[in-house]
């Protein structure tokens, strides 16, 4: 018999110390008792049942379990760790940085002949192959008045430096942007673009000459070779290359995705701790890794109050995704939500969950 779902545990190896969250597979436990050892804590139900979870890397110090809360399906509660003999007088503290396998790598490659076909459909959604002969990086999150130091509003034509050629590419973690004139077999609504055979979500207009799609909604095809991506590693790369320039541990910023009955879906994400070590126990895995503690808030009316005040805000950036990376970013969010009991998953009416950014199996 199946005693708990999830056991998720918070390590503060600073604060020496660690928050745990159990979700119970059922809600027929009346009497729940936990029992912190060194190695582990056992939790046992109706005096009869029990299970055991495992400490590795850290230990438990008995007699300082505190905070413990129940709930029908869950159990909550915190105590002090040790770290292998190593107290607040000889703690090293480590500045954590990414490893080199999350940097993030160019997709494409000039003067290659690529075909951009409907990530769906896979229809063609330019009239030939195409070889691109400049293939530029653009800022993520910045507006296309700030791509240049220089010029701003001076000359019309300055802002047709912004524009690509019909042999340029400009791009960033997860679209890209190419001239108008390349493209067919697209439909517009609403400063929305979608496929014309399928009706697929591609992308947006952008500007006088360009158009912008997301890496995940179409594929690039040379040959026998398909280049392509997936929503959740787009919003990923892009999260990771906001927080690589923050100053701070956290970071507010709002993903903005627009339907192409024109309206506006607001994601506000408000990461509290970027790299927050946890241990994740299911009964198929047993694993640490680190994630981002985020709070979220999804919002579909332009005159909600936190959505105005955060907009007005020049330190939080609104990020254009594609209707996948909402989609998708969104699932992985409540998903995680799920692993805090309710009077740990809300506060201030956004909801508490973490993200998987870290995480090779994503």
């Amino acid at each position: 018999m199946e005693l708990y779902k999830t056991v998720f545990i918070e390590l503060r190896p600073k604060l020496k110390s660690a928050n745990v969250f159990v979700t119970l597979a059922e809600d027929s436990f009346s009497d729940k008792k936990v029992v912190l050892n060194e190695n582990n804590f056992k939790v046992v139900l109706n005096g009869d049942e029990s299970f055991s979870v495992s400490f590795t890397g850290f230990k438990g110090i008995p007699d300082t379990l505190a905070l413990l809360n129940q709930t029908a399906k869950s159990i909550c509660f915190r105590f002090f760790t040790s770290s292998n003999g190593i107290g607040f007088k000889s703690e090293i503290l480590q500045n954590k940085t990414l490893p080199n396998k999350y940097e993030n790598i160019e997709l494409l490659k000039k003067d290659v002949e690529y075909v951009i076909e409907c990530g769906n459909c896979k229809r063609s959604l330019v009239r030939d192959g195409v070889r691109f002969q400049r293939i530029l990086p653009l800022p993520e999150n910045t507006e296309s008045n700030d791509w240049f130091c220089h010029g701003h509003g001076l000359d019309e034509s300055l802002s047709d430096l912004m524009e690509p050629k019909q042999k340029d590419l400009f791009y960033t973690h997860c679209f890209f942007l190419i001239n108008k004139d390349l493209v067919c077999n697209v439909g517009q609504k609403n400063d929305v673009l979608v496929c014309k055979f399928c009706f697929n979500w591609l992308g947006r207009v952008s500007g006088k000459k360009s158009r912008k799609f997301w890496f995940n909604t179409v594929n690039f095809t040379n040959q026998s070779v398909t280049v392509k991506t997936e929503g959740l590693s787009d919003v990923f790369r892009t999260l990771r290359s906001m927080l690589d320039t923050c100053l701070f541990g956290g970071l507010k910023t709002i993903l903005h995705y627009k339907t192409c009955g024109g309206q506006n879906n607001y994601l506000l994400l408000w990461i509290l701790e970027k790299q927050l070590e946890v241990v994740l126990n299911t009964l198929k895995e047993n694993r640490k890794l680190d994630v981002a503690k985020t709070f979220f808030k999804f919002v579909s009316d332009d005159n909600d109050e936190v959505v105005r005040k955060w907009k007005t805000d020049n330190n939080i950036d609104v990020v254009d995704v594609s209707k996948s990376m909402m989609t998708d970013v969104l699932k992985h969010l409540y998903e995680n939500h799920r692993v805090l009991s309710n009077e740990f998953a809300t506060s201030n009416e956004f909801l508490v969950s973490y993200l998987f950014m870290y995480d090779d199996k994503i």
